[in-house]
């Protein structure tokens, strides 16, 4: 659609058609998934000491957002993504694109002499990519092009909204003295932006109230490749109702 749109001239003919056809409803057991989805990450989350302080009733912040995203006429129904699961899966297996990409164009700094001069949890990440084959890079781009328009196709018109981060900004003493702890605090804190960043979603983040030590808390509403200027009007308009709501 974009490409028509970009270059009506150079288009003559179309064959639009959907996935499944569109009278079609999703069954029960897709809401059932999602809520089990949904129970689990709350499980977790009551048994993890950070993510329990920053958020200590995950359920009910996020749920006072959608009520009132409700109250003012929008359709809310919870989705489990399995894109977002198989990202998950082909990360730890193949790595990731950013990192074979970063080692491609700073293969002479991290190769060379300068090195040590590199933070050294930078540089672990940069050598990943060193150490990544042509056919974790294949499968990994390959992976990109097919979940980037699974996820389109099943978000079509509608946003996604999760937190942003699902814990408060870290203290930084400890993870500059325990680099397993910084590993892992940093993959949480990209937990929900990375799968959008690899499928090409566009989104902004709003604030949504405070966590541990007052410390901000934001919501991500996220949308299809392509549909930034819809996604600015949305999130302006929910921004509104959010700030209306809180003063």
């Amino acid at each position: 659609i974009t490409y028509i749109r970009m270059f009506p001239e150079r288009v003559h003919a179309a064959l639009l058609f959907s996935l499944v056809p569109l009278e079609n409803r999703a069954p029960l057991y897709h809401a059932a998934a999602a809520q089990r989805a949904l129970d689990v990450l709350v499980g977790q989350c009551r048994a993890d000491a950070q993510c329990n302080a920053a958020y200590p009733d995950i359920t009910g912040d996020l749920e006072a957002v959608l009520e009132r995203l409700r109250a003012a006429g929008a359709h809310i129904s919870h989705r489990h993504i399995a894109a977002f699961d198989e990202l998950a899966a082909l990360t730890a297996r193949h790595g990731t694109i950013a990192a074979a990409d970063a080692y491609f164009f700073h293969q002479a700094l991290v190769d060379g002499p300068q090195a040590g001069a590199i933070d050294r949890r930078v540089l672990a990440r940069l050598v990943r990519g060193k150490t990544m084959s042509a056919l974790d890079l294949l499968t990994l781009q390959a992976a990109h092009v097919r979940l980037r328009h699974e996820c389109a196709a099943l978000l079509g018109d509608a946003w996604m909204l999760c937190p942003t981060v699902v814990h408060v900004a870290p203290l930084v003493a400890p993870l500059e003295a325990d680099d397993e702890l910084f590993h892992r605090t940093n993959l949480r804190t990209l937990q929900n932006t990375l799968p959008g960043n690899f499928v090409d979603l566009c989104g902004v983040s709003l604030p949504m109230g405070k966590g541990a030590a007052g410390m901000p808390l934001g919501a991500l509403i996220s949308g299809a490749a392509g549909r930034d200027a819809a996604l600015l009007a949305a999130a302006a308009g929910v921004e509104r109702l959010l700030a209306t709501e809180d003063s």
